[in-house]
């Protein structure tokens, strides 16, 4: 960031000076841009325009943030509410103004960055250019578009001057922001972008969802671990973590100067207290969960209708349990006991289902590859999904189309920001079938469809595009930079709803 940017041809900055409209606050209107500016009514706040107000919302990098009259974040509470033209009303009004003042914030914040950056590097704006503004822009030019002395003249020393540093700012802020971001890109990086755009390929695919897992292996997996799906009717009374109390309680029940029913309505601290603790039907493997051992879990299982258990510490603190009735085995011809088995397997055991989908995978490719993709998804009544074209587009950039997009189902635009997953897909020429890919809770086989070779008139221009879409970027990172730094003392919130809130004012 040097001076000498000053001395160049005069050609191009007189182009971009002839609408001040557009110069001035360009700058401006990025950063609103890029702190992402809400439009919205104008809603002029609580404070009235007195330079007697001053709040301080923190600090940035030790400087304070300081909202006074005529302060750079007054006149963007100003400048935002002005530009505000969305409805206002009663039940809208506190939202509205704290968008209004927490834009205002988010501009100062990076208008302080940037400065302290400008400051930093020695940047200034020689007098000359400011002149040359001032005598083609601003507010001092007439009607015919020139400048009028008698203006300038009329105007008070103070405003001038006033106008002079607003636009010195503005300068300072267009050059950090052109040395922080690259406002043209490489072009052999924006040709190489352009021609992942260029070859697109669609898809057909098919998925074997875990949750599918058939019952019959359902139960052979139930029958060798029977325990786990083992059921008891329990009630339960939770107690927190304090060993004395829990105790207390424990103590008052052996000794039957409660009912366990009269203890879970008075002590309990879960939502099963109102019914006397009544917890009902429950799998072992659920119990396990909540106390810290099987052996725990097994001493509760080994207690008749009518017990009581111990005292159990568990994760969320001290437990007590009865037995309402005695544990049976899990009954395996009814439906919803193996949707509970499968749910178990689905969350605990999805290797051995993703094992078995893999192998129902690998032997519908060679189906597929002598009868046809369509008949031997048919033969398995699996539904076949199609997307339309698309470019191999890792992340998901809005540059160019997405595979999301082209997929209506959703199942592989959802993977955009896998890498494995879209180096499967996009690496089979057409006819070609991927290897099983675990997708979620599922396992999927795609077959390349189509590859198609665009040269419309969209492609050719991303070339020229890119540039500009990659300044965009950089200027979104650098806003969450600034905004997320360390440097940053946000005290934006307290001051607001403490100092200029109308429910504070109310």
């Amino acid at each position: 960031m040097s001076e000498k940017k000053d001395t160049k041809d005069n050609t191009t900055s007189a182009r971009k000076e002839k609408h001040p409209a557009i110069w001035i606050f360009s700058i401006v209107i990025l950063v609103l841009i890029i702190i992402t500016f809400v439009a919205g009514p104008a809603i002029s706040g609580f404070l009235p325009s007195s330079s007697s107000q001053e709040l301080s919302f923190g600090s940035y990098n030790g400087e304070p943030i300081t909202y006074s009259y005529n302060s750079y974040f007054y006149r963007q509470r100003e400048s935002v509410a002005s530009n505000w033209d969305e409805e206002v009303t009663d039940q809208n009004y506190q939202w509205q103004m704290y968008q209004i003042w927490r834009t205002a914030f988010n501009n100062t914040v990076f208008f302080m960055d940037l400065m302290q950056r400008a400051e930093k590097a020695g940047l200034e704006v020689t007098e000359k250019r400011l002149n040359e503004y001032l005598l083609n822009n601003g507010p001092y030019i007439n009607e015919n578009g020139s400048f009028d002395k008698e203006i300038y003249n009329n105007t008070l020393q103070s405003e001038r001057q006033e106008v002079r540093n607003q636009i010195h700012d503005e300068f300072i802020q267009q050059q950090v922001i052109t040395d922080l971001v690259n406002t043209f890109s490489n072009q052999n990086e924006a040709e190489f972008v352009i021609e992942q755009g260029r070859e697109e390929k669609a898809f057909d695919y098919i998925s074997f969802k875990l949750n599918e897992y058939p019952a019959e292996q359902v139960k052979a997996y139930a029958i060798e671990n029977m325990m786990l799906f083992s059921q008891v009717n329990l009630s339960t009374i939770s107690l927190g973590e304090d060993e004395l109390e829990a105790e207390s309680v424990y103590e008052k029940i052996k000794n039957e100067e409660l009912t366990f029913e009269e203890a879970a309505q008075t002590y309990s601290k879960d939502s099963f207290a109102n019914e006397g603790g009544n917890l009902g039907w429950t799998y072992f493997y659920d119990l396990r969960s909540n106390v810290n051992s099987d052996e725990e879990a097994n001493s509760v299982f080994s207690l008749k209708s009518g017990d009581i258990s111990n005292l159990i510490e568990t994760e969320f603190g001290y437990s007590i349990y009865k037995v309402n009735e005695t544990p049976q085995p899990p009954d395996l011809d009814d439906e919803n006991t193996i949707g509970d088995i499968r749910s178990y397997l689905v969350q605990n055991e999805k290797a051995l289902l993703e094992d078995f989908f893999i192998e129902k995978a690998e032997s519908f490719i060679v189906k597929a590859s002598n009868d046809g993709f369509n008949s031997a998804a048919s033969e398995l009544d699996k539904e076949v999904f199609s997307t339309n074209p698309a470019p191999l587009n890792y992340g998901g950039t809005s540059f160019l189309k997405t595979l999301s997009q082209a997929d209506s189902e959703g199942l592989l635009g959802n993977e955009s920001a896998n890498e494995f997953i879209m180096k499967e897909l996009f690496s089979q020429s057409v006819g070609d079938f991927t290897e099983p890919m675990i997708l979620s809770n599922s396992i999927t086989v795609a077959k390349c469809t189509d590859k198609q070779t665009v040269e419309d008139e969209r492609i050719n221009s991303m070339v020229n595009i890119f540039p500009y879409y990659l300044q965009q970027v950089q200027q979104q990172e650098l806003s969450s930079m600034i905004l997320e730094s360390d440097k940053l003392e946000d005290n934006f919130m307290n001051i607001f709803f403490s100092q200029i809130s109308p429910l504070n004012n109310n």
